[in-house]
């Protein structure tokens, strides 16, 4: 979202190379994840960005912490 940065928590991995991540995004659309990396060895930072798309986000809950509509199944993928 072009409207201003939010923060997103790297999360372990037990698989070596991949990294997994955690923000709360306030809507659907496609969002970016920039991130910095100072790699041993190299004089500078190294910069990347990865973009994605979310969709059909679940509505927070509200009040009591109950839902305020039904959540739709995802297909199954195997």
């Amino acid at each position: 979202q072009a409207d201003g940065a939010l923060p997103a928590f790297f999360a372990p991995s037990l698989d070596y190379g991949v990294y997994t991540f955690r923000a709360d995004l306030p809507t659907d659309g496609t969002w970016a994840l920039k991130f910095t990396a100072k790699i041993p060895g190299e004089a500078q930072p190294v910069a990347a960005s990865v973009t994605f798309k979310v969709v059909g986000r679940l509505t927070p809950p509200q009040g009591a912490g109950a839902p305020t509509s039904s959540p739709t199944p995802l297909p199954n993928r195997r």
